[in-house]
């Protein structure tokens, strides 16, 4: 082999053993990730050695991918490469969790370390470095792979890569950037050059970190803008629906989907997206009901179609039979992150608002609107005392008694009582039935003598203390019928869908109206803004009291949920004294323990959930307390979905880089050269567009390969004129022929 090959190898595996091992190490240092830097480095040195020597082979890279597949199945079906996969993530998301408060990916897994995905990931790198630069080819998509690691360091204030990372990962990146013209002409030339290079490169990092020590690092200003850079991106992206005849569309209206299908209530996560801001007078916990269900079939919640009513209002002159008198809570203020088809109403405003189909309807698309807010007082289910029997038949089972004489001189008969709530008792016959063996089982004291509130507060206790509240809930298997009975006989764990569902069912069983209610739950804080997330979701239920209205009833488990309908804290009734502090009702579900599945080598994620925020260090003491906010639970990942987002992720990467490849190949050589270029993807567009390919590009093609005379740039314009045509003929197709052509062809 001659020397000035040998050189070439050296340098380009110099570069790749830079580029895969420095971004390795600046990770595992920023993140305190426990790794064998001996064993990192041989690796990426032999790995990118080896590729550098057969990839400048004529089929070298084919033997490349072959090894590197048969080395990825290895640990994937033979090591716990998948569990440590998932356990990395769960580490780094965590401490994402902790500064920006968005959810975990992934879970804690039973493994002694994460070495394996990393030791992958940098093979993954040293190969991708080595094909683009020993071939010469772009090496955008190399340095993409390179910073994707040292990229997820920059957006948090605690997370900086050790000196020594930072700077062989710089150092590859310069040299590779400054050697990239040169290599494209000569591989020798640009050896040369890169070791030439290597010495003043060197020189200056060591000058620059000198100058620009690590104490002085500021990434402060950078952080702060991200979180809402994207929250606005996100606000503006257009809602997917389907309009009445199946076909898809985007508009800038949100709907309130009009059924809940519980058979895909599987394992869930919280998302911080906003969803509107709440300014109120005073404080108090605040649900705010988007739209209620009636119909259950076992697998399915359903707003049915036609439903007209009132919704309960409350006012200071409002007059009960119960002498309940409602506490005023001043303006509540709420403006949505975009367009809402229906309104958000709280518990409880001071008009009448009409609820169509289970929603009040926002038919002039406001965004901003203010109620006068009005709260039951703490302990009003004690004033509720009247029986279940004593609405003539309104919470009984569809029957009552008459004395009217028969046909048959029989002195009573049975007649069927029509109550304006009917609908909210319904059943299935089978769900109907286990229900009330249920309760007969689990409530064996309760009798019609109990007021609605005590039968009511029962079941929400039983429902409560069923199961523990948690997010990974898996789905309803495929043989189970009936939801609620899953949940309350099978599952051991659940979230506010379970609960309520469960909840809604057994009051409809008791005899007691009842309907299942989504929209979210928050706390008002006096004189401040609160935003509402998408991780603020919820669901309960409404129970109706006669004389009174719809009571929410909350029986979701957790310390997140008090288990109480909405009322004003004791200094509500004092407009003069301080009530700024919320109630403590915005914690949201804790992480799972950890202490017997996470190994100790990785390092803790900060208990404050504050800490590693953008501006954590220097808080401002004028703002007044909020509500305090506990972490996410995590949600889990499993091999599909990691392997889909992988598969996704390549999808929509690998179409521009081919397009950006595909027209620097064509502009370079000489124009005969290129005519035989344009030719050969003439052809293939030929064939994608099924017309036959004219005569006079081959004539030229052939015109350029076997003849003596020399084309110009004007001879290559019927090329250009044809891809133009066929381009415009494959973009009048389909939907899914386009995206075929766009991603798997990359045609234009």
């Amino acid at each position: 082999m001659k020397i000035k090959t040998v050189s070439a190898i050296l340098s380009n595996a110099l570069l790749c053993f830079l580029l895969s091992f420095g971004a390795i190490l600046c990770l595992t240092t920023a993140f305190d990730i426990e790794i064998a830097p001996g064993t990192l480095a041989l690796g990426c040195c032999l790995w990118s050695l080896g590729c550098c020597i057969l990839f400048s082979r004529p089929h070298g890279g084919w033997i490349v991918l072959c090894v590197f597949l048969l080395y990825f199945l290895r640990l994937w079906f033979r090591t716990q490469l998948q569990d440590q996969i998932i356990h990395l993530c769960y580490h780094i998301s965590r401490i994402y969790n902790s500064a920006y408060g968005c959810g975990w990916l992934g879970k804690p897994m039973d493994v002694d370390s994460v070495t394996l995905p990393l030791y992958l990931w940098g093979r993954l790198i040293a190969l991708i470095a080595a094909w683009c630069i020993t071939r010469g080819r772009f090496t955008a998509v190399a340095l993409l792979f390179a910073l994707l690691p040292l990229g997820l360091c920059l957006v948090l204030t605690n997370t900086i890569p050790a000196i020594y990372c930072l700077f062989m990962l710089l150092a590859g990146l310069i040299l590779t950037l400054l050697t990239q013209s040169t290599r494209r002409r000569d591989t020798s030339q640009a050896a040369t050059l890169t070791w030439m290079l290597s010495i003043p490169v060197v020189l200056a990092l060591v000058l620059l970190f000198i100058t620009n020590p690590q104490a002085t690092y500021n990434k402060q200003h950078y952080a702060d803008n991200l979180g809402d850079a994207v929250l606005r991106v996100v606000d503006r992206l257009p809602y997917v629906d389907f309009t009445e005849d199946g076909t898809l569309q985007f508009s800038a209206v949100r709907h309130i989907p009009d059924h809940v299908d519980l058979q895909d209530k599987g394992p869930n996560t919280q998302l911080r997206i906003p969803v509107m801001e709440v300014t109120a007078e005073g404080s108090g916990t605040l649900y705010l009901r988007g739209r209620d269900y009636d119909r259950y079939t076992g697998t399915q919640w359903t707003a049915s179609g036609e439903r007209s009513e009132t919704f309960t209002s409350l006012h200071a002159n409002t007059v009960n039979v119960y002498g309940i008198r409602p506490l005023a809570m001043g303006d509540l203020a709420i403006k949505t992150s975009g367009t809402r088809s229906s309104r958000y109403l709280p518990y409880y405003p001071d008009m009448n608002y009409h609820l169509q189909d289970g929603a009040c309807n926002n038919p002039g698309s406001e965004t901003t609107y203010v109620y006068n807010w009005y709260l039951l007082p703490d302990g009003f289910e004690n004033a509720i005392h009247h029986r279940t029997d004593e609405f003539d038949g309104f919470f009984s089972s569809g029957t009552a008694q008459t004395n009217l004489p028969s046909d048959n001189d029989t002195p009573y008969f049975t007649v069927t009582v029509i109550s304006p709530y009917a609908q909210y008792l319904q059943l299935p016959e089978d769900t109907k039935t286990w229900a009330e063996t249920y309760l007969a089982m689990q409530l064996p004291n309760l009798s019609e003598n109990d007021s609605v509130s005590l039968i009511a507060g029962a079941i929400a206790d039983l429902v409560r203390g069923s199961a523990d509240y948690d997010l990974d809930t898996p789905r309803m298997p495929d043989g189970s019928q009936d939801f609620a009975r899953w949940f309350l006989e099978e599952s051991d764990t659940g979230y506010c869908i379970h609960y309520a569902t469960a909840t809604t069912v057994l009051l409809r069983a008791a005899g007691i109206p009842a309907r299942y209610v989504e929209g979210y739950l928050t706390a008002a804080v006096a004189g401040r803004t609160v935003t509402v997330t998408e991780a603020d979701a919820h669901a309960w239920t409404e129970y109706y009291v006669a004389g009174l209205g719809w009571i929410p009833l909350e029986s979701t488990a957790g310390d997140r949920y008090s288990g109480t309908p909405p009322v004003a804290p004791s200094t509500a009734s004092d407009p003069s004294q301080d009530t700024t502090a919320a109630p403590a009702v915005t914690e949201t579900p804790t992480e799972p323990s950890a202490d017997s599945t996470e190994p100790s080598n990785l390092t803790e994620a900060p208990a404050d959930p504050t800490a590693g925020r953008p501006g954590a260090d220097t808080p401002d003491s004028t703002v007044p307390a909020g509500p305090q906010q506990t972490e996410d639970k995590p949600f889990a990942v499993n091999r599909p979905v990691v392997t889909g987002l992988c598969l996704l992720l390549l999808l929509l990467v690998q179409y521009p880089i081919r397009l950006r490849l595909r027209e620097k190949y064509l502009r370079s050589g000489t124009p005969n050269s290129r005519a035989v270029k344009n030719w050969r993807l003439a052809s293939r567009l030929a064939k994608l567009s099924h017309q036959p390919l004219p005569d006079e590009l081959e004539e030229l093609a052939l015109r350029s390969r076997f003849s003596q005379h020399t084309l110009t740039e004007a001879d290559l314009k019927p090329f250009d004129s044809f891809r133009a045509e066929t381009v415009r003929q494959l973009a009048a197709g389909p939907w899914w022929l386009k995206l075929y052509h766009r991603f798997v062809w990359a045609a234009y």
